[in-house]
């Protein structure tokens, strides 16, 4: 009776050898070295794979700032906030243009106001991924400076 365990036994081992022990996590080079491409979900079998261009990926990650915004401050000293490219203006008592730049450090703001408000010159955009509100966070003494929040309503 020990012959057909031997043989359980035997099939068993060689159905772990040819099958592999790795699981799930196997390593995926072959025998050249080279890594196999992984297949997205998203991409079909048969179709190329398309690049994003840096531009295409950060026109997607940021939503555009282009608009109009109101404070959901009432009577804050900037009642709407005008956004068309590069350009700014400022509605409510401090009623002026100014420009928009994305620098190094994100979105920034910068207001030339005939009679400059020293709390609102410039600042940090920082838009909520859904792309309907925004913060400025003001440039200001080392604790920080003035917060003021939009709603998009155009």
């Amino acid at each position: 009776m020990r012959q057909p365990s031997r043989i359980v036994g035997v099939s068993l081992a060689a159905a772990l050898v040819v099958a592999g022990c790795g699981g799930a996590e196997e390593d995926t080079e072959s025998a050249t070295g080279n890594p196999e491409p992984q297949v997205s979900a998203e991409q079909r079998p048969g179709e190329p794979e398309v690049a994003e261009t840096s531009e295409e990926r950060d026109a997607d990650d940021a939503p555009a700032a282009d608009g109009e915004w109101e404070s959901i401050v009432e009577d804050n000293v900037v009642a709407t906030l005008v956004v068309d490219g590069d350009t700014v203006n400022t509605t409510g008592p401090l009623s002026c243009p100014g420009t928009l730049d994305d620098s190094e450090e994100g979105l920034r703001i910068v207001l030339e106001c005939e009679t400059p408000d020293r709390h609102r010159d410039a600042g940090t955009i920082e838009m909520h991924p859904d792309g309907d509100r925004l913060v400025i966070q003001w440039d200001g003494e080392a604790w920080g400076g003035m917060i003021d929040s939009f709603v998009r309503i155009g």
